[in-house]
């Protein structure tokens, strides 16, 4: 009733956990969403992840950062929503939303896909504390996943990690049904692209 943002936030991660009053879960992640809370616009990305209907159950202000994405005339796919509630807490340092930003530029879902963005995105992950950037970021190394790119800007980009031609993923939204954590990503074959599961660890 105070209108806390962290509140309304933890209230719809009991909501969520709970599987119960999924329009009221919503509608609290929308409204501290809505006040700029992080880690509700990480959850509002992950809801539209699961395709759930998001859209007119809350009214937002028209200035508002979320407005685009709530709004029931937009016309944006559910992929370009989710990727601008995780960049929006990305701006505000939410590791693991900087995390799946990183992932949906490496698979150009709602975006497009742009490898070194990817691994730049990974590298500032890892330094505001999820470990799993790591982990992506160190595959991406091996298969040489956006590393040209980045040799022609570095010096302490790997020399000798071989190339590897990019192609659009056409690859969908995982299903985030289950609380589980990400699957390893697939070893692939030269000249293929990383497959990875982007199922979050919802957990976190």
């Amino acid at each position: 009733n105070s209108n806390h943002p962290i509140a309304q936030c933890e209230l719809g991660k009991l909501f969520y956990s709970m599987k119960i009053h999924e329009n009221e879960m919503i509608q609290m992640f929308v409204k501290s969403a809505d006040r700029g809370y992080a880690d509700a616009l990480y959850w509002l990305g992950l809801i539209f992840e699961e395709k759930k209907n998001i859209t007119g159950l809350v009214d937002v202000n028209e200035s508002s950062e979320i407005s685009v994405v709530v709004s029931s005339s937009s016309r944006l796919s559910v992929a370009q929503k989710a990727f601008i509630c995780f960049s929006l807490a990305s701006k505000q340092l939410h590791p693991f939303a900087t995390t799946r930003v990183g992932l949906y530029l490496l698979k150009g879902l709602g975006t497009e896909a742009n490898s070194r963005a990817a691994i730049e995105t990974f590298e500032k992950a890892s330094k505001i504390g999820d470990n799993y950037a790591f982990y992506l970021l160190g595959r991406c190394y091996e298969f040489g996943e956006g590393i040209n790119s980045l040799e022609q800007q570095s010096t302490n980009s790997l020399s000798a990690t071989p190339s590897i031609n990019s192609t659009k993923s056409t690859t969908n939204v995982g299903n985030l049904d289950k609380p589980t954590p990400m699957k390893s990503i697939t070893k692939v074959k030269s000249n293929a692209n990383i497959n990875m599961n982007i199922n979050p660890n919802k957990n976190r």
